[in-house]
């Protein structure tokens, strides 16, 4: 239910922060699977964190309003865009995704609330979240993840650069590090393609 960027929660005008302590009017929840996978503050943030390529290819699978209004989530360049569906408002559709939220959070739901006051305790969980644990907001700063072809990757030009160093072969250097720039992109084109082919099936 966590995501990204950068140094963002302290200035109420941002689009970005979590302080207000009701839900704002432009906060946006997005679906990802069957429950809902993040709450974003505006549409702006949801548009600066989500995956683009997971957009492209329906790895979220709705996106609401407070009151339910509809949007939808799709890929424009190199970034996610979310825009009004033109579709009637289905505050019921909100309802059902904020109650698997809570569940997967592992909070009480009492059924009987209404949905506003659903999406104010979803609110209020991430805000207490990002305000008591990310006072510097690193909720927004880029991951980085390196699998485990890159270590390998790097691993062999680290073992390159002893080797020129050690017995100054360096054509066996730049043998080793064409092999190793190939493998590496090799793996990144492969990961790509899995990436595309595992979010096809949400």
């Amino acid at each position: 239910m966590r995501s990204r960027w950068n140094k963002r929660l302290v200035n109420d005008s941002d689009d970005f922060s979590y302080v207000s302590p009701t839900v704002p009017a432009g906060a946006i929840f997005v679906a990802g699977g069957d429950s809902a996978s993040a709450v974003y503050p505006s549409v702006a943030a949801a548009e600066r964190v989500l995956n683009p390529i997971y957009a492209e290819n329906g790895g979220y699978s709705a996106a609401y309003g407070p009151q339910g209004q509809r949007y939808s989530v799709s890929r424009k360049g190199r970034k996610a865009s979310i825009q009004p569906s033109g579709e009637p408002d289905t505050p019921e559709d909100l309802r059902r995704l904020l109650f698997e939220y809570l569940k997967a959070a592992q909070q009480p739901v009492d059924e009987a609330r209404t949905t506003p006051e659903l999406a104010a305790q979803v609110w209020q969980l991430e805000s207490e979240f990002w305000n008591v644990h990310d006072p510097d907001g690193e909720r927004f700063a880029p991951r980085v993840e390196i699998p485990a072809w890159g270590c390998l990757g790097f691993l062999l030009l680290l073992g390159a650069v002893i080797y020129g160093f050690t017995t100054r072969d360096w054509i066996g250097v730049a043998l080793i590090v064409t092999l190793s720039l190939y493998g590496l992109g090799m793996g990144l084109i492969a990961r790509r393609k899995a990436d595309k082919i595992d979010y096809r099936r949400h």
